[in-house]
C-alpha cells in the first residue's frame, strides 16, 4: 500500500474527494437538471467524472479489494439490476435508441466501483468526503437564513431561470430556488421552505439530514467540534424544508440505534432520547397530513408544517398520500401487462411511481424489484452489525438510513449520494477488520496489554 504521507497520494485523495462531489451534486443542484439549455455540459460531468474516480482508484492499485464482500457484493447487484432492466429499455425503444438510454446508467454503475475500491482502503478519503458535504448542508442553512431575512423585509428579489420555470430569490439568484414558498391567508408573507438549488424541498431535505449525522459521525471519530456544529446547522437546515418524507427520514434514522438496540451499546437516556424524538416525527410524516386536513384546516400553522397548502373543500376525500397508493395499483397493473418493465427511460408516463422499489418494479419488473430490495436488505443486515464497533460508523449508518427512507417517497436508489453512502456503508467491515488488525498488532507489541485503540483517532490529525 502507498504510503499516505507521500503529496502524490495526498493530491489523489482531494482529486478522488472533489470529484465524488461534483459527482453528487450533479444529481442534486436543479442547474444539472435544465438538459435542453445545459445537456452537453451535464452529460459530461455525469460521464467523465466516475470515469476519472474510477482511474484514480485504478492508479491506487486498489480496484479490486480483497476481503471487501459486502461492498463488492453491492457492487455486483448494481450491476445485474441494470442488466435486468436492458431487455426491457430495448423491447420498449428499440436496440438502438434503448441501450443509449440504458447506457446513461452505466456512469451509476461505474461510480459506485470506484467508490467501493478506492473508500474501502482510504477511510480517510471517506471522511473527507463527509466533510464537504457538511459544509455545503451548512452553507444553504445560512442561505435560507439569509432569504427568510429578505421575506420579512419584504425586499426579496426574483430571478428567473429555464423559459422562467424556475423562481431564484435575492440578487442575481443567490438565495436559491423559491419556487416552494407557501401562502396561507393568516400571514402577510410568504413562508419560504428551504430548497437552495436542489429541485424541490424533499430531496434537499434528504441531504440536509444525511449532513447532520455525518456531522456526528466525523465528531464521534475524533475530529474537532467544528464538524459537529456544521451538523446541527444542517438539522435545523432539515427541518427548514418542511417535508413529510424529510420527518420520516429524521425518525427513522434517529430510532434505529433503538430498534437494534440488541447490537449496539446505548444507554437508557439516549435511548428514551432516540424513541422520544424519532416516534413523533415518523407519526407526523405519516399521519400530519391527514390529521390537519380532518382536524386543524384552518390552522394555517399546521398546514405549513404538515405541506397542506390549501383546506380541502371535503376533507372525507383528501388524500394525505398524494396519490402515491394510486400511483402503487398502476404500477401493479402495468407489471401485470408488462412483466418485464418499461425499461430504463425518462419523460414516460408508464412510470408514475411514488418510490425507490416500486419505480424499480416498473423500470425493470419483478426481478429488478427483488434484486433492488435483496440488495438493500444485505446492506442493512451488516450495517446493523457493524454499529456496535464506533459511534462514528453509527453516523455513517444513520446518514445512509435518512437518505434510503427518503428515497422511499421520492427517488430511484441510484442518485449520487445515495450511492456514496452506501459505499461508505459497504466499506465499514473492511474498514473494522483493518481497525481490529490494527490494534491486535499494537497489542502484541505492547508488553502491558493496554485496551487498544480502534484506530479512527489516527484521521483526527487531519481534522
Amino acid at each position: 500500500m502507498p504510503n499516505r504521507s507521500r503529496p502524490y497520494a495526498k493530491v489523489v485523495d482531494l482529486t478522488f474527494v472533489l470529484a465524488t462531489v461534483l459527482f453528487v451534486l450533479a444529481f442534486e443542484l436543479l442547474f444539472f437538471f435544465a438538459t435542453e439549455d445545459l445537456a452537453g455540459p451535464i452529460y459530461t460531468v455525469k460521464v467523465i467524472v466516475p470515469v476519472l474516480l474510477f482511474v484514480l482508484a485504478a492508479s491506487r492499485g486498489v480496484l479490486f479489494v480483497p476481503n471487501n464482500t459486502l461492498g463488492t457484493r453491492y457492487v455486483v447487484f448494481t450491476g445485474l439490476l441494470l442488466l435486468c432492466a436492458l431487455l426491457p429499455t430495448v423491447i420498449n425503444l428499440g436496440f438502438g435508441p434503448g441501450f443509449i438510454e440504458w447506457a446513461k446508467y452505466l456512469p451509476r454503475l461505474i461510480f459506485i466501483t470506484a467508490v467501493v475500491a478506492y473508500l474501502a482502503r482510504s477511510e480517510r478519503a471517506a471522511w473527507m468526503i463527509a466533510k464537504g458535504l457538511c459544509v455545503i448542508a451548512s452553507l444553504a442553512t445560512i442561505q435560507y437564513c439569509a432569504l427568510f431575512y429578505h421575506v420579512i423585509q419584504r425586499d426579496l428579489d426574483v430571478l428567473y431561470i429555464f423559459h422562467d420555470q424556475v423562481a431564484l430569490g435575492g440578487a442575481r439568484g443567490l438565495l436559491g430556488n423559491i419556487n416552494s414558498m407557501m401562502y396561507f391567508p393568516s400571514f402577510d408573507m410568504p413562508i419560504p421552505r428551504l430548497t437552495s438549488y436542489w429541485l424541490e424541498p424533499s430531496t434537499a431535505s434528504a441531504f440536509m439530514f444525511a449532513a447532520f449525522f455525518l456531522g456526528r459521525a466525523l465528531y464521534d471519530a475524533g475530529y474537532n467540534k467544528f464538524w459537529a456544529i456544521c451538523g446541527w446547522f444542517a438539522f435545523a437546515g432539515g427541518f427548514a424544508c418542511m417535508s413529510n418524507a424529510g420527518y420520516l427520514a429524521i425518525g427513522v434514522a434517529l430510532l434505529l440505534p433503538t430498534i437494534v438496540r440488541l447490537h449496539i451499546r446505548l444507554n437508557w437516556f439516549k435511548r428514551v432520547l432516540f424513541f422520544l424524538l424519532g416516534m413523533p416525527l415518523i407519526v407526523l410524516a405519516l399521519h400530519g397530513r391527514d390529521y390537519v386536513a380532518h382536524n386543524l384546516s384552518d390552522n394555517d400553522v399546521a398546514r405549513a408544517v404538515t405541506g397542506v397548502r390549501e383546506a380541502p373543500a371535503n376533507p372525507g376525500e383528501f388524500d394525505a398520500f398524494g396519490g402515491r397508493l394510486e400511483m402503487i395499483t398502476l404500477v401493479y397493473e402495468l407489471i401485470s401487462k408488462r412483466p418485464l418493465g418499461t425499461g430504463l427511460f425518462k419523460n414516460s408516463d408508464d412510470i408514475a411511481a411514488p418510490s425507490a422499489p416500486i419505480k424499480w418494479l416498473a423500470m425493470a419488473g419483478l426481478g429488478g424489484f427483488l434484486i433492488v430490495v435483496w440488495r438493500e436488505l444485505m446492506l442493512l443486515r451488516s450495517a446493523v452489525v457493524s454499529l456496535r464497533f464506533h459511534p462514528a460508523y453509527r453516523g455513517l449508518v444513520q446518514a445512509w438510513t435518512a437518505v434510503a427512507v427518503q428515497q422511499l417517497s421520492y427517488g430511484e436508489w441510484a442518485n449520487g449520494l445515495y450511492l456514496l453512502l452506501a459505499g461508505m456503508v459497504g466499506c465499514m467491515p473492511f474498514w473494522i477488520q483493518a481497525h481490529q488488525r490494527a490494534a491486535q498488532a499494537k497489542a502484541e507489541i505492547s508488553q502491558n496489554l493496554m485496551p487498544a485503540d480502534t484506530g479512527l483517532s489516527q484521521f483526527a490529525a487531519v481534522g
